[in-house]
């Protein structure tokens, strides 16, 4: 018996594999939000399909198969934009104390890119070379960004 990809296989596939597909989208991605876009790209590329289907447990493979497809791209993905070579040299003269949490409040109020940089630099001991490679930036912006934050918060407190 084949079966044909239509609106009512779709919604009954939903309904049927759902849980299945999360789960399987979980336990590769450990991530509830990134197994959740997996389950939605999972339907997403079925309503696309043009294929016939042959049977049910062919529908179910196949929803399978091409959840496990994304999951490993989204692992192919992560990889190309967090991978960054590292040769970090932890510089202790602009470390800041857990302990202050003046200064912590202040962070966490500054914009998220901001925030990223301070935390990277500081905390992570990141080089500004490395920075620039994780958030796209070139390693003299970061230098300048560095700079501006400095005073920013020099002044807020």
């Amino acid at each position: 018996m084949c079966i044909r990809v239509d609106s009512n296989l779709i919604c009954r596939a939903v309904h049927e594999y759902s849980d299945t597909i999360l789960r399987i989208a979980f336990h590769h991605t450990r991530s509830n939000a990134d197994a959740e876009d997996i389950v939605q790209e999972t339907f997403l590329s079925l309503m696309k399909c043009k294929q016939v289907l042959a049977d049910e447990r062919h529908l179910k493979a196949w929803l399978i198969r091409v959840a496990i497809n994304k999951c490993k791209d989204l692992h192919k993905s992560a990889r190309k934009k967090r991978t960054v070579a590292l040769e970090i040299a932890v510089s202790t003269k602009y470390y800041l104390d857990y302990n202050d949490t003046e200064v912590l409040d202040q962070i966490q109020q500054l914009p998220p890119e901001e925030r990223n940089i301070v935390y990277l630099f500081y905390f992570e001991g990141y080089s500004a070379k490395e920075i620039g490679v994780i958030i796209g930036k070139k390693e003299d912006a970061i230098f300048t960004r560095l700079k501006r934050i400095r005073e920013k918060l020099r002044n807020l407190l």
